[in-house]
């Protein structure tokens, strides 16, 4: 899944992720992200990505799980990031 965030106020500082597998059970998963703003039309792009977390996501049912950045993201006021 790919999307961004966007800051339409001060600046954000992004730590971790709340999420959850909503098909397939539990499974593994990472999150990369791309500081040099939107995503979009840099999906295949390899290097406009950055690995920021691993782990195992539970089932919905379970609730969700925390991953921590491996370090923050910065989202400038009015800018956007991509994540996926």
């Amino acid at each position: 899944m790919w999307f961004d965030v966007q800051s339409e106020g001060p600046p954000l500082r992004i730590t971790a992720i709340h999420a959850a597998c909503s098909i397939y059970g539990s499974g593994a998963v990472v999150l990369y992200g791309s500081e040099e703003g939107s995503g979009v039309g840099k999906e295949r792009e390899r290097g406009a990505w950055g690995q920021l977390a691993a782990g195992t996501l539970q089932d919905k049912s379970k609730g969700a799980t925390r991953l921590v950045l491996s370090s923050p993201l910065s989202v400038r006021a009015g800018a956007r990031v991509g994540l996926y």
